[in-house]
This record gives structure tokens, sequence and C-alpha cells, in this order.
């Protein structure tokens, strides 16, 4: 396979909180997530990654649609064991 090129980006070193708060800031400007409460950021060891961290969108547990779809992945994983 061959890779694409692509101009380097600067690296700049961040603290976790800083990159914790530009990254929720970034995620709350997208499309639907502009009440995301919060991020975790999970740190990354794979060399061959291009980012040392990777980031999940944290849902509110108590939203109801949160609790809606909750609902719905436990019955699909009643019905669909093993697909």
């Amino acid at each position: 396979m061959r890779k694409v090129d692509r101009p380097e980006m600067a690296k700049i070193l961040l603290s976790m909180p800083d990159l914790r708060r530009r990254a929720l800031a970034e995620v709350r400007q997208q499309a639907g997530c502009h009440n995301v409460q919060d991020i975790a950021i999970n740190r990354v060891s794979d060399q061959r990654a291009e980012n040392n961290w990777s980031l999940c969108v944290l849902c509110a547990p108590n939203d109801p649609i949160n609790q809606e779809n909750a609902a719905l992945d436990r019955m699909i994983n009643g019905i669909c064991r093993g697909c």
C-alpha cells in the first residue's frame, strides 16, 4: 500500500488539561454536539499511530435519548448474540 504524501504539521506540546479544553471546544462546534458535557482522552502507545492519544465523547447517562439508546442496545444484544 502506498502512503499518501501529506504536508508535515507542526507538532506542539500541550498539557493534558489544555488538550482536553481545546478538544472539547472543537467537538462542541460540530453539528448536534453543542451540549456535549465531557470527553475522555486516552493515551495510545502504538508506535505506528499518527497521534499519541485518542478521544471519546462521553454521553450524559440520564439524558432521555441516551437511556432510549441504551435500552435498544440491550434489546439488540439479547437478540443478536454473536452477530
